[in-house]
C-alpha cells in the first residue's frame, strides 16, 4: 500500500517545455506548484506539465509497483521517483518513447519496477501534442493481471460494440435503401478509425507503422471525423421548414472550423486546430436546438425524435468539453466520459435513425395504401358509371317495345269503333296494353332494385315478419290470366310465417324473377309448379318448370350481369334478373339450389330464420 500525503496532487505548467527534473524540483521547493483534485485536465495545450505527489511505502508493502497512464493517446510520460532528494527510479511511457527495462505491456502505457521503502516523491512530466489529460493509477504486482485484463476487455467490448453498430447500420442502409445511412456509416467508420489509432491497435496490427506516423494519422482521422459528424447531423435535421437557411449557415460555419482545424494539423498545430473545432462543437448544438425549439409544435413524431437525438449528442459533447478543459475534475470515473460519449451517442443515434426511418416507412406505406384505395374507388366509380350508361341504353331500348305496343293498341282501339266485332278486338287490345304496362313496371322495378344492389348494405338491418304463402299468392295474382292458369301452388302448411332479415318486397323480387324465368323458358302449355315448406330450421320456396333445361355453359354464367341464356329465343329481358337474384341472395344470406336436365329445371330458394334476440 502506498499512502498519499493528505491525498494532494500538485501541478506545474511549463509553457515552453524547458524545465528538467532538477529545475522542476527547484520550483517545487519554492512553492510554485498548484494543487489539483485528482488528475490533469488542461484541454488543448502545447505546454509541458509536471505533476508531483508524496508517498509513504511501508516496509511490509509490496516492493514492485506499476504506473498506468491514461488516456491511451499520450506522447511522452516520464515517471520519476525520488527519495530524500535523490532519484531512485525513472520509468518512461507513451507513444513516442520506449522503455525496454520497465515497459510492462506492448500497447498500454504501463511501466513499473521496484521501489524502496520509506517516504517517496513522485514527479511526472507530460508532453503531448494532443489533449493535455493525464490520470495515473498506481498498481501493486499482485493486482497487475486483473487490471490489465479489465483494461483490454473494456477496450474490446467498446470497439466490438462500435463495429456491431456499424455493420447493423450498413445492412439497414442496403436493405432500406436510405441515403442517410450512408452518412451515418461514414461517420461511424471514421470514429472507429480514430479509436483504433488512439488505442494503439493499428501499431500492433501493422508493425511497419511507427508511433509517430500512427499519431499523425489519428490527428487527421479525428478532424475528418468531425467533418463527417457535421455533415451527418445536417442531413439528419434537413427536414426543418423554418429557419432552414440559418441552420444551414450554422452547419457551414461548423464545417468551416473543421477545415481550419485540418489546415492547422497540416501545419503541426493540432492543439490549436482542435481548440477551434471543439469551440464549434460546443456552440453549434445549443444554437441549432434553440432554432428548432421555436418550431417545436409543428414537428411530428419522427422529427421530434431526430431533434432529441441531436440534443443528446449536444449534451454529451458539452460534457466531454467540460471534462477536457478541467471544469469537470479528472478522476477514474470522469475519464470514462469520452468512451461513454462515443458509445451512448452511437446507440442513441442508431435507434433515433431506425425509429425515424421506420416512421417514414409507415407514413409512406399508409400513403401508398390510401393511394391504392383511392385508385380502386375511382376504378369502381368509373366501372359503375359505364355500367349505368350501358344499362340506361339497354333500358331505353327495351322500353321502346311496350311503348310501341301501347301506341299501336290505342290507335287500333280508335279505328275499330263501330265495327261488328269491336268488343272482342277491344278486349284483345286492352290485354296487350296491360301486358305492355306490366312490362314497363317490371323494367322500372329492375332499375330500382339494381340501384339498391349497387348501394352498400345498411348496418343493423331490422327483422321482418310476414307470411310467405300470402306473398306468393300475391305474386301469382299480379300475373296475367294465362300465367295464373299455368301456375300450380302447393303449400304443406296453411300459414308460413317468416321472421327474417330480408324485407318482403326484396324477397318478392327474388321469387318473382325465379317464377318469371320458369314461365318464360318453358312451353305455354306446360305447368309451372311452386312448393313451399319447412326443412330443418329454414323455409324452402321451390319453383319447377318442364322446359328444355339449361346447358353447363349457361349454368356457369347465368348469374352474370347482362347474360342471356338464349338470344335466339326472342324472350324479352335485359339479362339482369338472375344477376339481381344472386346479389340479393348473397346480401341477405339466402341460398339457391339449381337442378336442371332435359325434363326441366328446379330452383329452390332456402330462407333462414333470424336468430332470437336475448331477453334482458
Amino acid at each position: 500500500m502506498l499512502t498519499l500525503d493528505a491525498g494532494q496532487l500538485l501541478v506545474l505548467e511549463d509553457p515552453r517545455g524547458e524545465l528538467d527534473l532538477a529545475s522542476a524540483m527547484g520550483v517545487y521547493a519554492a512553492g510554485g506548484f498548484t494543487p489539483i483534485d485528482a488528475g490533469l485536465s488542461a484541454g488543448y495545450s502545447q505546454s509541458t506539465y509536471w505533476i508531483t505527489a508524496r508517498f509513504l511505502r511501508p516496509a511490509i508493502s509490496d516492493r514492485f509497483w506499476a504506473v498506468l497512464a491514461r488516456p491511451s493517446y499520450l506522447d511522452k510520460v516520464d515517471v520519476y521517483w525520488l527519495q530524500e532528494g535523490r532519484r531512485v527510479a525513472h520509468w518512461a511511457a507513451g507513444d513516442m518513447q520506449t522503455d525496454v527495462l520497465h515497459d510492462l505491456h506492448p500497447r498500454l502505457h504501463l511501466v513499473g519496477g521496484e521501489l524502496p521503502a520509506g517516504e517517496l516523491q513522485l514527479m511526472v512530466r507530460l508532453q503531448t501534442t494532443s489533449t493535455s489529460i493525464l490520470l495515473l493509477q498506481l498498481i501493486p504486482r499482485s493486482l497487475l493481471p486483473s487490471v490489465v485484463d479489465r483494461q483490454i476487455l473494456s477496450e474490446g467490448i467498446f470497439i466490438g460494440l462500435l463495429i456491431v453498430i456499424l455493420l447493423v447500420n450498413l445492412l439497414n442502409g442496403v436493405w432500406l435503401r436510405k441515403s442517410i445511412f450512408i452518412y451515418f456509416v461514414s461517420y461511424e467508420a471514421g470514429l472507429i478509425c480514430v479509436v483504433l489509432l488512439a488505442t494503439g491497435l493499428i501499431d500492433s496490427w501493422f508493425p511497419a507503422v511507427d508511433s509517430a506516423t500512427a499519431n499523425r494519422w489519428m490527428q487527421y482521422a479525428l478532424v475528418v471525423n468531425g467533418f463527417l459528424a457535421f455533415v451527418f447531423f445536417y442531413r439528419l435535421l434537413n427536414f426543418v421548414a423554418h429557419f432552414r437557411r440559418l441552420i444551414a449557415i450554422l452547419f457551414l460555419c461548423g464545417i468551416g472550423l473543421v477545415v481550419v482545424a485540418f489546415v492547422m494539423v497540416l501545419q503541426d498545430r493540432f492543439t490549436q486546430g482542435m481548440a477551434y473545432a471543439t469551440a464549434g462543437l460546443i456552440a453549434l448544438p445549443p444554437l441549432v436546438i434553440l432554432l428548432l425549439g421555436l418550431q417545436w409544435r409543428s414537428l411530428d413524431t419522427e422529427q421530434t425524435a431526430r431533434v432529441l437525438g441531436f440534443l443528446v449528442f449536444g449534451v454529451l459533447v458539452v460534457a466531454n468539453a467540460l471534462y477536457v478543459y478541467g471544469i469537470i475534475p479528472m478522476s477514474r470515473f470522469s475519464i470514462l466520459i469520452a468512451p461513454l460519449l462515443i458509445l451512448s451517442c452511437q446507440l442513441i443515434l442508431h435507434f433515433v435513425l431506425m425509429f425515424s426511418v421506420r416512421k417514414s416507412e409507415r407514413v409512406l406505406d399508409k400513403a401508398r395504401l390510401e393511394a391504392r384505395q383511392a385508385e380502386h374507388q375511382i376504378n369502381i366509380e368509373r366501372q359503375t358509371r359505364k355500367m349505368h350508361e350501358t344499362f340506361m341504353a339497354m333500358f331505353s331500348h327495351e322500353v321502346r317495345t311496350p311503348l310501341a305496343i301501347i301506341d299501336s293498341a290505342a290507335q287500333t282501339i280508335l279505328r275499330i269503333e263501330g265495327k261488328p266485332d269491336a268488343g272482342a278486338q277491344r278486349e284483345r287490345r286492352v290485354q296487350r296494353l296491360r301486358e305492355a304496362v306490366r312490362r314497363i313496371g317490371e323494367l322500372l322495378q329492375i332499375s330500382i332494385m339494381r340501384s339498391r344492389i349497387d348501394a352498400p348494405k345498411a348496418q343493423g338491418d331490422a327483422i321482418h315478419e310476414y307470411d310467405l304463402l300470402a306473398l306468393t299468392e300475391t305474386l301469382i295474382a299480379n300475373g296475367s290470366s294465362t300465367e295464373q292458369a299455368r301456375i300450380q301452388l302447393t303449400s304443406y302448411q296453411p300459414l308460413v310465417m317468416l321472421r327474417v332479415s330480408v324485407p318482403g318486397e326484396i324477397l318478392a323480387v327474388v321469387l318473382r324473377n325465379l317464377l318469371d324465368n320458369a314461365l318464360k323458358y318453358s312451353a305455354v302449355a306446360d305447368p309451372v309448379e311452386i312448393s313451399i315448406g319447412w326443412q330443418s330450421d329454414r323455409v324452402f320456396w321451390e319453383v319447377r318448370d318442364y322446359g328444355p333445361g339449361v346447358s353447363d355453359h349457361v349454368k356457369m354464367h347465368m348469374y352474370e350481369r347482362y347474360f342471356r341464356g338464349d338470344e335466339s329465343a326472342q324472350v324479352p329481358g335485359l339479362g339482369l334478373g338472375l344477376y339481381i337474384v344472386n346479389e340479393l341472395v348473397w346480401r341477405y344470406s339466402l341460398e339457391l339450389e339449381v337442378d336442371t336436365g332435359p325434363t326441366g329445371t328446379r330452383i329452390v330458394c332456402f330462407i333462414p330464420m333470424a336468430e332470437e334476440e336475448p331477453r334482458g
